[in-house]
């Protein structure tokens, strides 16, 4: 059943509807607004706008395809971000359990510096499908090694361009090993693929 129903009066197509909070003094602070548009039996966009620097502006919109916009207001795809994306990154050695397995869950850039000796991950596991990590060797001194297709945890293997290990920053100096690789999870094959590899990665 319907709780709240909110019916403005006079509404034309272009014409936006909005629920608003208001300071004391009467000062905007937030709105969230319907934007009515007719044809094809008519499409509403849910507008969010927030109060920046004395102003009001837009800042997402869920547009009636179902595509989400962030600092835009036509979002050309399920997520349309116009501006600086932040993804968390956090220490790779301190998400790799006992087993040798890196934590997908744990964040989306994943930089091995904290370890004194060869770091391996032989699984990645919590992934979920269509998921993309990042693995990157900041360590000066010491190795990265990523093994194929581990079968102590099938669900979540990782399939190397040629089978076998893949290592960052092998065979570099201190100044120059460095290495990182990009990898997306399918769930339709259970494994992950890679999807990028740069400076200092040696495969074999």
């Amino acid at each position: 059943p319907t709780a709240i129903k909110i019916t403005p009066s006079g509404w034309s197509s272009g014409d936006v509807s909005y629920l608003t909070w208001e300071t004391i003094s009467d000062v905007e602070t937030a709105k969230i607004g319907v934007e009515f548009n007719s044809g094809s039996g008519g499409n509403g966009d849910l507008i969010f706008e927030v109060l920046n620097a004395g102003s009001m502006a837009e800042a997402m919109r869920i547009a009636s395809s179902g595509n989400v916009g962030i600092g835009t207001s036509s979002p050309a795809g399920t997520l349309d971000v116009n501006g600086t994306m932040v993804m968390k990154a956090v220490e790779g050695s301190a998400n790799v359990n006992g087993n040798d397995q890196l934590d997908a869950s744990a964040g989306t850039i994943f930089y091995f510096n904290n370890y004194s000796t060869t770091d391996t991950i032989t699984n990645i596991i919590n992934g979920v499908d269509g998921q993309v990590i990042y693995i990157i060797n900041a360590n000066t001194t010491n190795d990265v090694v990523l093994e194929h297709g581990d079968t102590s945890n099938s669900g979540q293997r990782i399939f190397t361009p040629d089978n076998g290990s893949v290592t960052l920053g092998s065979n570099s100096t201190a100044s120059t090993n460095r290495g990182s690789v990009g990898l997306v999870y399918l769930s339709a094959i259970s494994a992950w693929l890679f999807l990028s590899e740069a400076n200092s990665a040696e495969f074999g």
